[in-house]
């Protein structure tokens, strides 16, 4: 490579001394060719004026002894013509290899000898032109004209081009040879800088250049030198931050996974993966600040590698008294165990326990759930945090680390499902329902696109007359294989695909635009429509609603939300702020499924809403469960004191919904006056409805139908 380097140096080398020899050449043929156009001119000169004095001295120029010095130097050699010309610049003889038609440049070097007496000369075209003036008697009468060729001007200049060639030629031999040696010695320096920063390159960082030249070179090499230095200290920070947990110094999910691999590579070996998950620790970490989480986190690590640690310690103690009396038939095999802890997410931890056959893994995560939900102190405060533990073992669960690691997520999210604060070992059926839910959440963002949705309205009935006080707006999905399909089949998954806000807002917009034109055939019935925590949350959760509105031309007094009492009680200064524009513009709210919730009396006084409905478990529950009486009680008693509207839900049977009379609850809905309709059938059923002014008394039983029942 070098010696290329060299080569290319030396030829450009040379090619600028070819180019300057050029230059040199041209030069020197250039002055080369003024001098042989001088000696043309000055030979025309001499013959020129031989003719001019031959003219003066017999006194004319039309004369037999001028034509004769014509004729003469006509005959010579290096003469190309002559010419014989008056002041008026008519031609009085002319000889030689001529043209007899007057150029541009002739006639002006002819006049300007005739006009100024003097002798014009002119070098052009490879020869020498002179214009000698005859003076008789003191005047001007005439110029002769000659014109002499440069003759030898082509050897002469043969002879310069032959010299600068050899010289050009002796340069080049001369300087390539030793401009390329030159290179060579000059460029060991940046050699072993190459060199280095190829090895750099490669990951050698402990490569270094030592040179000592005294100029740029070395200074150029010490900062290599330090540029290294510093990337080496770089890389390790980096490979920290890539491979570790910055938090607890455990390794990261990268590093866990690389560990997992070299644990399930060795043979004879057995083991488990566990996904441990804290409940609700973004809770306690909110409350108390991240930096008592963060203290959380590593108290946390700490108790899982003690409790690894002292059931690892137990089964190597176990092994070491099975290998002092060894039972024949058990295999041999490495008595060691491997452990990883990592921490994979923000409150997420990942351990691998591999070592011979036989451990049980149920009995590690028990000791780890035992572990973690041993109180802490934070901030001077005893607090107790759980946690849920999903098992992946190996090789019965799969033969890759990302393979385990998913199907321990599986196991974990069944837990967390189930409440937490416990244990959970893969099996097969979580892979089985983790499909069946990637393929709805498929199917629903299909239904989305295809509108496959519709909307059923289920009525809400007067507890005192039975007549039609409003629907609530249910969303159902006409599939492709013909069924109608309840919520309850799709809308956990639709919930946690995010597809819920789209739904939520085409039930919205449909729900208006039904309302709307129930109203265009003289029926107000207001509407109630659910609102998904996701769509609750939205930056544009007003705007939607507005948007349905308008689209519709429904007033907004004749429109419902109905807000989950758990989304409301999550940040009731964001839901007072989402709700307040809404309600001034007349938009009423309801909050769905009251009393399973985690109400505050201070928030709910301030909360902005007009009815409560009660949650369904508690009606069900109204004829056996004396507690649910007393709850549905309180509740009404609330409202009453809060002069909200009520609604139960959920009333099945003409027990529960004269119970709901007794207690003087106002509207019920529920399957013993209408299931969900579509809108066709909700018409035929609202014109067939009580009317509100013939109220009976409380003690009676309304019927599904409006009619008192005895």
């Amino acid at each position: 490579m070098w010696r290329r380097v060299a080569l290319k140096a030396a030829l450009l080398f040379g090619g600028l001394i070819c180019v300057f020899a050029a230059l040199t050449l041209g030069l020197n043929v250039w002055g080369e060719r003024g001098v042989q156009a001088e000696r043309a001119a000055d030979a025309a000169r001499v013959y020129a004026m031989r003719t001019a004095e031959t003219a003066m001295r017999v006194g004319a120029m039309d004369h037999d002894a001028v034509r004769a010095v014509v004729e003469e130097t006509a005959r010579q050699d290096q003469i190309l013509f002559v010419k014989l010309v008056d002041r008026d610049g008519e031609v009085i003889a002319e000889r030689g290899l001529f043209d007899s038609r007057w150029t541009r440049p002739d006639e002006q070097l002819v006049r300007e000898s005739i006009r100024r007496g003097a002798v014009g000369v002119s070098s052009r075209g490879g020869a020498g032109h002179v214009s000698y003036p005859v003076i008789v008697d003191g005047r001007v009468v005439g110029t002769v004209r000659v014109t002499a060729s440069m003759d030898g001007a082509g050897a002469a200049i043969a002879a310069v081009m032959r010299r600068s060639a050899i010289a050009t030629l002796l340069g080049l031999g001369l300087i390539l040879p030793l401009s390329g040696l030159y290179l060579l010695r000059a460029m060991r320096p940046v050699r072993q800088m190459v060199e280095a920063a190829q090895a750099a390159a490669r990951g050698r960082l402990d490569s270094r250049i030592d040179l000592h030249t005294g100029d740029e070179l070395e200074d150029l090499a010490q900062g290599f030198n330090a540029m290294v230095d510093r990337l080496k200290g770089s890389l390790e920070h980096v490979h920290q931050l890539a491979y570790a947990d910055h938090l607890t110094g455990l390794p990261n999910k990268t590093a866990f996974l690389e560990h997992s691999r070299s644990a399930m590579r060795a043979g004879g070996r057995e083991g488990a993966m566990f996904l441990i998950d804290l409940d609700r620790f973004k809770r306690l970490n909110d409350t108390f600040g991240a930096k008592q989480g963060d203290r959380l986190i590593r108290l946390t690590a700490q108790r899982i590698q003690a409790a690894c640690a002292r059931h690892v310690q137990a089964l190597e103690a176990a092994d070491k008294a099975s290998a002092e009396s060894p039972d024949p038939e058990s295999p041999d095999g490495d008595a060691s165990y491997t452990t990883v802890l990592a921490r994979v997410t923000a409150d997420e931890f990942a351990l691998i326990v591999a070592g011979p056959a036989g451990f049980s893994a149920e009995l590690i995560a028990a000791e780890i759930v035992s572990a973690i939900e041993q109180p802490m102190e934070i901030l001077g405060q005893h607090v107790v945090i759980t946690c849920s533990v999903g098992i992946a073992c190996f090789p019965l669960h799969g033969g890759e680390p990302d393979i385990l690691l998913r199907n321990a997520n599986l196991a974990l999210d069944e837990v967390k499902k189930a409440g937490g604060a416990s244990y959970r070992v893969f099996d097969e059926s979580l892979t089985r329902a983790a499909m069946e839910r990637v393929t709805l959440e498929h199917e629903l963002r299909r239904a989305i696109e295809r509108d496959e949705f519709v909307v059923h309205y289920q009525p809400k009935v007067s507890a005192r007359t039975g007549a039609l006080e409003g629907v609530e707006a249910l969303v159902r999905w006409r599939h492709p294989d013909g069924t109608l399909r309840a919520p309850g089949s799709f809308i956990a998954v639709a919930e946690e695909s995010g597809l819920i806000a789209e739904m939520g807002d085409f039930v919205l917009r449909e729900a208006c635009r039904a309302a709307a034109r129930w109203r265009e055939q003289g029926l107000d019935i207001p509407v109630s429509v659910n609102v998904s925590a996701l769509q609750f949350e939205r930056q544009d959760f007003r705007r939607k609603v507005q948007e349905a509105l308008a689209e519709a031309g429904l007033k907004p007094a004749w429109l419902e939300l109905e807000i989950t009492e758990s989304t409301a009680m999550t940040d009731p200064e964001r839901a007072i702020a989402q709700i307040e524009p809404l309600r001034a513009l007349g938009v009423r709210f309801a909050i769905d499924d009251f009393g399973t919730g985690h109400s505050s009396l201070s928030h709910l006084t301030r909360m902005p809403f007009d009815t409560f409905k009660i949650d369904q478990s508690f009606i069900r529950e109204l004829g056996e469960d004396p507690n649910a009486r007393v709850i549905v009680q309180t509740i009404l008693a609330l409202a009453r004191s809060l002069r909200l509207e009520v609604v139960a839900e959920g009333a099945e049977t003409a027990e529960q919904v004269a119970m709901l009379q007794t207690l003087g609850c106002n509207i019920i809905q529920g399957f013993y006056f209408a299931r969900p309709m579509a809108e066709a059938a909700l018409l035929d059923y609202a014109k067939t409805a009580p009317r509100q002014d013939g109220e009976r008394p409380t003690a009676t039983i309304v019927s599904p139908f409006g009619t008192a029942v005895g």
